[in-house]
């Protein structure tokens, strides 16, 4: 009994000690509410600890506070610094909360000063549940949208695809982002990734969209390819030293020096065609399409089209590397 009592009294007396230092602080601050979001959320930790027990529902506490700085913030279209800090409190205090996070990489995300935090809860969350598809996925989406990094969100909706329960949308995203980092390797593993789209795409449709993406990707990996050959024949071309012009000639009899007419040494910075190329050891082999199609091939600009496909590409990049099909005359 009276041990209780003793506790009893000792909360009262920390309580009244707390909201004395409380006040204080708050009369040294200017009179502006704006000055009070740091003091009304102490550190995740201390929250931990004086939540006894019930950190979930001081999280939620905390969750309605957050929706309702932020909504008044956003209508007084004021900042809001303190974001983080409500986002870093509540999945401190509830790790299991996917909502906030995700809600964190909306609302932050959408402020280029916040975007580096949102990252960082999208990460706690990722660490905490390791088996949560949408974590990677919404990492995956705020390099894709705001970073404007496809091979990094690639790499994260790929993560996410390998989660249990991930939709397939996961998969093909990490694909079609792949495909379009535009670098070899990245294009290599979204061929591999259409491959396994379409041995495990369950409907006739499904399949057939996949082959196409399949079919795509392994043209534009042959593109790269050979634009990087090219790549390497030019730097090549311009590591060759130029001949000096000949000497003029002296003549006893004209007593003077005659010019030599030379003729301009022109070195093209583009091989006469891709099998030069094979000679070189800069491509493994003749380049052919999926179709076993030579690649068109112009010496005089180093361009690399495609034959038209039987089908409208799906990717946009793609098809400014198609060639027009020529008009036939009836």
């Amino acid at each position: 009994m009276w041990v209780r009592l003793l506790l009893l009294v000792c909360f009262v007396l920390a309580v009244n000690a707390m909201h004395f230092l409380h006040i204080h602080q708050i009369r040294r601050l200017p009179f502006n509410k704006d000055h009070f979001d740091a003091l009304y959320l102490p550190d995740p930790a201390f929250l931990q600890f004086t939540s006894l027990g019930h950190e979930t529902l001081v999280s939620d506490f905390i969750w309605l506070e957050t929706i309702q700085y932020y909504g008044d913030r956003l209508s007084k279209t004021k900042a809001t610094p303190f974001l983080y800090r409500y986002f870093d409190a509540i999945t401190t205090l509830d790790p299991d909360f996917i909502g906030a996070y995700i809600f964190a990489s909306y609302v932050m995300g959408s402020e280029p000063e916040l975007r580096d935090d949102a990252i960082k809860i999208i990460k706690k969350g990722m660490e905490l549940n390791p088996t949560v598809w949408g974590l990677p996925y919404q990492m995956g989406m705020m390099y894709h949208l705001y970073y404007k990094d496809p091979e990094k969100a690639a790499a994260y909706f790929e993560q996410a695809s390998r989660l249990p329960h991930a939709p397939a949308v996961t998969k093909n995203l990490a694909a079609q982002l792949y495909r379009k980092a535009d670098t070899l390797g990245a294009c290599m593993v979204s061929l591999h990734l259409w491959g396994e789209n379409v041995k495990q795409a369950a409907e006739k449709h499904l399949k057939d969209k996949a082959e196409r993406n399949f079919i795509e990707t392994a043209i534009t990996c042959d593109l790269i390819r050979i634009r990087q050959a090219l790549e390497a024949y030019r730097k090549r071309q311009l590591s060759i030293p130029v001949k000096p012009a000949p000497a003029p000639v002296y003549s006893r009899r004209l007593r003077r020096y005659l010019p030599v007419a030379a003729k301009p040494v022109v070195v093209s910075p583009f091989p006469a065609s891709l099998n030069e190329l094979v000679e070189l050891g800069l491509l493994a082999k003749p380049p052919l399409d999926f179709f076993k199609r030579p690649y068109l091939y112009d010496a005089r600009t180093g361009k690399v089209m495609v034959e038209p496909l039987p089908w409208l590409a799906i990717d946009l990049k793609l098809r400014e590397s198609i060639a027009m099909p020529k008009n036939t005359v009836n």
